[in-house]
């Protein structure tokens, strides 16, 4: 990826970070179809399927199905480590993409399931820097798939020990929220539920302002 295509993408990651969605997918999808180098095209094509899950899941289910494909052409055998390796790196967020497809499409057990499997299989990659967000979503989303499950206090845990990114921070609060109610913890389920609120309010007045300046 050359530096112009690099600050592209870029900016298309502060987009996608931003809930600007319609323009970060574009911005992907664009740069997906300029690319020749065919591990360029897969890692832009991790971040559209993680833009598409949150507005249209079956074109999120289409991109991650392909992704696989040309997944499993570049990378013959997966491997684990420490360094920052696109061989390691390409199939750990395929799978990703994967659950979060599979989790949007309301297959719980099947997300849970596929979500164990990629941390019994990638411990060394999910615990370098470079993978330190995407390994907090990773301890989150467990959360939110064990309260799903109802499994309020083995999901109630699971969150409490984890560090949700600020674009999470509102599911956050609900599903701790709900849990802590479900666990009859009153007074804590009131809390988190007024801080989902708080940020929900916040976002809507965040994309209020962007419609106006827009």
């Amino acid at each position: 990826m050359n530096a112009t295509d690099a600050q592209r993408f870029r900016e298309a990651i502060r987009k996608y970070q931003g809930d600007n969605l319609s323009e970060a997918l574009q911005e992907f999808q664009e740069l997906s179809n300029s690319m020749t180098d065919p591990w360029d095209k897969a890692e832009i094509e991790t971040h559209e399927v993680m833009v598409l899950v949150e507005i249209d899941v079956p074109a999120a289910r289409l991109c991650v199905d392909e992704l696989k494909r040309a997944a499993s052409l570049l990378v013959r055998s997966p491997l684990d480590g420490y360094d920052y390796d696109r061989e390691i790196s390409l199939p750990l967020m395929v799978r990703y993409g994967e659950i979060r497809v599979t989790h949007a499409e309301g297959k719980t057990y099947e997300a849970l399931r596929l979500l164990d499997e990629l941390v019994s299989s990638y411990p060394k990659q999910l615990s370098i820097a470079e993978f330190r967000e995407t390994s907090q979503q990773v301890h989150v989303l467990r959360g939110f798939l064990l309260a799903d499950l109802e499994r309020w206090d083995e999901a109630k845990a699971c969150l409490e020990s984890a560090s949700p990114p600020d674009k999470w921070r509102s599911a956050y609060c609900y599903y701790l929220g709900r849990c802590e109610f479900e666990l009859k913890k009153y007074r804590k389920a009131k809390e988190n539920l007024e801080k989902r609120l708080v940020s929900v309010l916040q976002a809507l007045w965040k994309m209020r302002c962007i419609t106006l300046s827009g």
